[in-house]
C-alpha cells in the first residue's frame, strides 16, 4: 500500500532511547486517508521525504518488499529498558526537576514495594 500526501515537516525530537519523533502536518484530509493512515497506526512504515512531487516519480521504482523493515519495532527492549524509559518521559512531563537517577530509583522503589506488599 502507498500513501501520498502533502505535508510539512513540524518538528523532530529526540527521545532518551535515542530514537527520534518526527512530525508531519497535511492539510484537511478526506475520510479514505484518514481511514488508510489508521490501518498503519503504530507499525513501522518505510517513508520518503521529497521537496518536490515530481521526485516521488524518480522513486516509485522502488517495491516496498525490498525495503527492510524492523517487524519487531518496539519489540526489541526489554522490559526494564520499556520501563525506565516510560519513567523518564514522565519525568519529563513532571518539569524535571531534580536528577533523573534519583527520580528513577525512588519510583522503581515505590513499583518495588507495591510488589512486595502483595507478597504473602
Amino acid at each position: 500500500m502507498k500513501i501520498i500526501l502533502p505535508a510539512i515537516l513540524e518538528g523532530l525530537t529526540s527521545r532518551a532511547d535515542r530514537t527520534w519523533r518526527i512530525t508531519f502536518g497535511t492539510r484537511e484530509l478526506k475520510g479514505s486517508e484518514v481511514e488508510r493512515l489508521n490501518g498503519v497506526l503504530r507499525q513501522e512504515v518505510a517513508i520518503l521525504v521529497a521537496l518536490d512531487e515530481s521526485l516521488i516519480d524518480k522513486y516509485d521504482h522502488i517495491d516496498i518488499d525490498e525495503v527492510q523493515l524492523d517487524k519487531g519495532a518496539g519489540e526489541t527492549k526489554t522490559p526494564s529498558q520499556r520501563l525506565r524509559n516510560c519513567l523518564y518521559i514522565f519525568w519529563q512531563q513532571q518539569g524535571s526537576k531534580g536528577e533523573f537517577d534519583s527520580f528513577y530509583k525512588e519510583k522503581m522503589n515505590n513499583i518495588i514495594q507495591l510488589i512486595k506488599d502483595k507478597l504473602e
